[in-house]
């Protein structure tokens, strides 16, 4: 089993319900942003050793884009740089980055990839369908508030670990099921292969300046 961490979110798991139900009618655009606060070291961000930062950061957001959808991607196209860290640059990777992706079926997809939001953690995903749309995400860590002279403050979800406890327990609950009913998991290996064809279409397109067929990777 993968670790498709952001399937076992209650959040997301209520939209794809949601999705399914017809509740948004067919769904056409999935837009999302993924945003860490403080990039990693060069040594990390080295896309030789990470893949850079569509595939590595950019990673959990495109699973989302296939399962949310129900629907593979057939183009992709990315604009990015280091706009921020110029170690980044340095290193062969950008540190900002905008992903365009059209799925098989007609639906389009974008995708705002960052190192750097500064104000938080800032992971969202939108799916927009014929008739309704859905959001999901937070930046709020708590339901605080203080009010100060110069205004309203509010903490914010400060990393990955904060924002997606429970859904790494039910992802590990799940796995563990699996096991001990002897059924295929959740998240199986093909998942994976076309998630990473997705980033990887999507990082060729950002150093080659033009969109990417996937049916071009593995060649």
């Amino acid at each position: 089993m993968l670790g498709h961490v952001r399937q076992f979110d209650s959040g997301y798991q209520a939209a794809k319900t949601r999705i399914e139900a017809g509740d948004i009618g067919r769904p056409i655009v999935f837009r999302a942003i993924a945003g860490d606060q403080d990039p990693p070291p060069p040594s990390f961000a080295d896309p030789t050793v990470s893949g850079g930062l569509i595939v590595d950061a950019g990673y959990h957001d495109l699973y989302l884009a296939r399962w949310l959808m129900a629907d593979e991607v057939s183009r992709a196209f990315a604009e990015g740089d280091a706009l921020v860290d110029p170690k980044l640059g340095a290193v062969g990777d950008v540190d900002n980055a905008i992903v365009d992706f059209r799925f098989a079926g007609g639906g389009l997809g974008t995708l705002f990839i960052s190192r750097t939001t500064r104000y938080g953690h800032d992971v969202r995903v939108e799916i927009i369908g014929e008739e309704r749309a859905l959001h999901v995400g937070y930046l709020r860590q708590t339901p605080v508030n203080l009010l100060t002279r110069q205004g309203v403050l509010y903490d914010v979800v400060p990393d990955t670990a904060a924002r997606y406890a429970d859904a790494f327990v039910a992802e590990l609950q799940a796995f563990v099921d699996s096991v001990q009913n002897i059924k295929t998991p959740p998240v199986t290996a093909h998942d994976a292969q076309a998630t990473l064809a997705i980033g990887l279409a999507a990082t060729r397109a950002l150093h080659q300046k033009r969109p990417v067929l996937l049916e071009e990777i593995g060649r």
